[in-house]
């Protein structure tokens, strides 16, 4: 968001395909934090509700970042964006309008995509453990790591770097049969990709991390 955006204003974030919304996010309230100096280059992640969303190949994407108030909100910029690449939507009557013309400014605003085995919904099962999505993900300040146990095992999560060092470890004792949550903070490592390792006993399964800053 631009150094101009009204702090506590909200945006609403919807992703559409070729047929209409298929996520969403309503009265997603800008922090100072996530308030962009002049000359600066601060991502802030959004997550839709429900978690991801699955990528249909056949269909075409769009971002829509909403403004449904009064307060300014300024989306930063990096260079032009190609004729008919920028999109606007009037409220007052429901027209979306899309710019044809050279040298419109290309929005900062990008999907975070990864293959569906590391950050989809689909869950990852091996000899009585089993580990759901990492949610949110990308995440900014902390992540929930949700898993399934068949039996009581002793638990532990591990989160090594892209060079397979260790960067942060958890032990979690043992626990029993059924599923379990643990909010995992992300607040010490720095932004890129990590490997976030569940393992129950002899059994270890692994998540594909992204962290923003």
């Amino acid at each position: 968001f631009g150094n101009n955006t009204t702090n506590g204003s909200v945006v609403n974030v919807y992703l559409d395909d070729d047929v209409g919304t298929v996520a969403e996010i309503l009265a997603f309230e800008v922090m100072p934090n996530m308030i962009t100096p002049a000359g600066g280059a601060n991502w802030i992640p959004i997550s839709f509700d429900g978690g991801p969303v699955n990528i249909d190949p056949t269909m075409d994407y769009q971002i829509l970042v909403e403004n449904p108030g009064a307060d300014t909100v300024a989306i930063c910029t990096s260079g032009d964006v190609h004729p008919g690449g920028l999109y606007g939507y009037d409220n007052q009557d429901a027209t979306l309008y899309r710019f044809i013309g050279a040298g419109n400014p290309a929005l900062m605003a990008r999907l975070h995509l990864a293959a569906a085995q590391f950050v989809g919904l689909q869950e990852l099962s091996e000899n009585g453990l089993h580990v759901g999505a990492l949610y949110p993900n990308p995440a900014a300040e902390s992540t929930t790591v949700r898993f399934e146990l068949d039996e009581a095992r002793p638990v532990s999560i591990q989160v090594h770097d892209v060079n397979g060092r260790l960067v942060l470890a958890k032990d979690l004792g043992n626990l029993g049969a059924g599923e379990h949550r643990h909010v995992l903070s992300t607040n010490e490592l720095g932004s890129g990709m990590y490997n976030c390792t569940v393992t129950a006993g002899p059994v270890r399964l692994a998540r594909r991390l992204v962290v923003t800053r």
